[in-house]
């Protein structure tokens, strides 16, 4: 492997570190103080309202660049971007997205974001 490329793998390493580490922060503060009060230590207002609860910009956001992360992650690797991903990554990262699409969609984004903080 010549210096070029550990240099590529360095640096997709420290993207894929950074990014994690910044929406785990956002994860945990939407988690904590936009949630509606869904928490793993409190889960009863999980569903309060629903699935007519009103969600906030940033939980919205979360929700969207998490799907964003992995889609990327997953594209990228099929293109040979990136850091690549085994078969059984590229299977998780099918039925993440698709864990958060349902989420999304049905309207249980605070369980979404709390599992995923």
């Amino acid at each position: 492997m010549g210096r070029k490329d550990r240099a590529q793998q360095v640096f997709a390493n420290i993207y894929i570190v950074v990014w994690s580490v910044a929406t785990e922060i956002l994860a945990v503060y939407v988690t904590v103080y936009e949630n509606g009060g869904c928490t793993p230590w409190s889960t009863g207002p999980c569903l309060t309202g629903w699935p007519h609860h009103s969600l906030t910009k940033l939980q919205r956001l979360y929700m969207v660049l998490m799907f964003q992360f992995y889609l990327h992650e997953m594209v990228g690797s099929l293109m040979g971007i990136g850091s690549p991903l085994k078969t059984d990554m590229l299977v998780h990262h099918v039925a993440t997205m698709g864990l958060i699409f349902g989420a999304y969609t049905v309207n249980v984004t605070r369980y979404g974001i709390m599992w995923q903080a």
